[in-house]
C-alpha cells in the first residue's frame, strides 16, 4: 500500500532530509510543502536531492496561525490524490519524528487502510479554553506571516467590542487608516451553517485517501467551505475535523480513532508544545504512537540518535506491533 507524507516544513532541511530517510521505502512517497525564502529554496533543493518519491515545492508567506496553512496541506493532497489511486496519507511537520520502526509503520497503516487516526472533538472543545469559542466566532486579524503576528477581537457589532480593550490595540497593531479598513471587515457576528458539526483537536492526523480527496473535492465545489476558516486561528486544527463530522455518513470510509502523534504540552512555550530532548527517551520507549514532535534539530539531536539506536531493540515479528501502538486490531 502506498503510504503518502505531506511533509510541512520552515526550517531546518537537514533535519527534514532526516525525516525523510527515515521513512523511505518502495512504498513511500513524500510531498514536501516548504515555506522559505526563493533565496533559501535552493538550498532544501540540494539537501534533500532529487527523487521521483519526493516531490518538494516551495510555498511562501504562510501565515502562522492562519488558514493558509490548510491551504497548503489541501494543496498537496490534490497532488497526491491526482498520483495515486489508493494509500493513506500522514500529516507531518518538519519537526515531527517516527518513534517506532519504518516496517511496523507501514505494517500497522497496511491493515488499518480505513482508519482515520485523529483528535477530533465536538464544539466546545473540552481541552480548549472557553472551548475554542473564540476560534470560530471571534475575528483573528494578522499583520504579517510572523508567530503570534495578529490580534483577536470579537465582531464589532457584537456587543463584546470595547473601545479599549480592542480598538486601541488595533490602531497600534495596523495604524488609524489599517484599523479602519479591518474594522469593516469585522462588523458582523461571524455565523457557520447548521449543517456544519464544528470540531477541533490537534492538527497531525492520518487518514485514507479516498477520504481526504473527498474532502478535496468538497472544497474545490464549496470554496466557502474553506474560505469561513479565514479569520479563525489556527484552523489546522479545525478545518479537517469539522470536515470528518459534517460529512462522516459520507465518506468512503468512517472509522476514527485517536491520534498517532503524540506531543508533549506538560511545559507550554506561549503555545507551543516542549522541544523534546533525550531526557524524554524513557517516557518515549511504550509510547502507544507512531510519531512524535516537536524535534529541535539542535536540542533533539541526541534524542534523535537515541530513537534510532532503540529500534533495534523492537520485536522482529510485526505480530507484536499492535500491542504497542494504539488502536490494535
Amino acid at each position: 500500500m502506498n503510504v503518502i507524507y505531506v511533509v510541512v516544513a520552515h526550517q531546518c532541511p537537514h533535519q527534514v532530509s532526516r525525516l525523510i530517510r527515515g521513512l523511505r521505502s518502495a512504498n513511500s512517497h513524500f510531498y514536501l510543502q516548504v515555506d522559505c525564502s526563493e533565496d533559501d529554496f535552493p538550498k532544501w533543493q540540494s539537501v534533500i536531492g532529487q527523487d521521483e518519491r519526493i516531490h518538494l515545492k516551495r510555498v511562501f508567506e504562510v501565515k502562522w496561525g492562519g488558514v493558509e496553512f490548510v491551504k497548503v496541506v489541501l494543496d498537496a493532497a490534490t497532488l497526491a490524490a491526482r498520483d495515486h489511486k489508493q494509500g493513506c496519507v500522514v500529516l507531518l511537520s518538519g519537526q515531527d519524528y517516527p518513534i517506532k520502526p519504518r516496517v511496523w509503520i507501514e505494517d500497522f497503516l497496511t491493515r488499518h487502510r480505513y482508519v482515520t487516526f485523529m483528535e477530533c472533538e465536538p464544539y466546545p472543545v473540552k481541552f480548549w479554553f472557553d472551548g475554542g469559542r473564540s476560534r470560530w466566532f471571534d475575528y483573528t486579524l494578522f499583520n504579517s506571516a510572523r508567530r503570534k503576528d495578529y490580534l483577536v477581537v470579537p465582531p464589532l457589532l457584537s456587543g463584546a467590542f470595547g473601545f479599549r480593550e480592542h480598538a486601541v490595540p488595533m490602531v497600534r497593531k495596523f495604524g488609524f487608516w489599517g484599523a479602519i479598513r479591518k474594522l469593516k471587515a469585522i462588523m458582523m457576528p461571524r455565523r457557520w451553517p447548521k449543517d456544519l458539526r464544528l470540531a477541533g483537536g490537534s492538527a497531525w492526523w492520518i487518514m485514507p485517501l479516498d477520504n481526504l480527496r473527498f474532502i478535496c473535492e468538497k472544497v474545490r465545489t464549496n470554496p466557502r467551505l474553506l474560505s469561513r476558516y479565514s479569520f479563525s486561528l489556527l484552523p489546522d486544527e479545525l478545518f479537517f475535523h469539522t470536515c470528518f463530522q459534517t460529512f462522516r455518513n459520507d465518506l468512503p470510509y468512517k472509522e476514527l480513532r485517536s491520534s498517532l502523534t503524540w506531543v508533549d504540552w506538560s511545559v507550554c512555550d506561549q503555545g507551543s508544545p516542549k522541544d523534546l530532548d533525550e531526557g524524554d527517551l524513557d517516557g518515549m520507549r511504550h509510547l502507544p504512537h507512531l510519531f512524535a514532535r516537536k524535534m529541535h534539530f539542535d536540542k533533539s539531536a541526541k534524542l534523535m540518535d537515541a530513537i534510532d539506536a532503540l529500534m533495534t531493540s523492537y520485536p522482529e515479528s510485526l505480530a507484536d506491533a499492535d500491542s504497542w501502538i494504539i488502536g490494535g486490531s
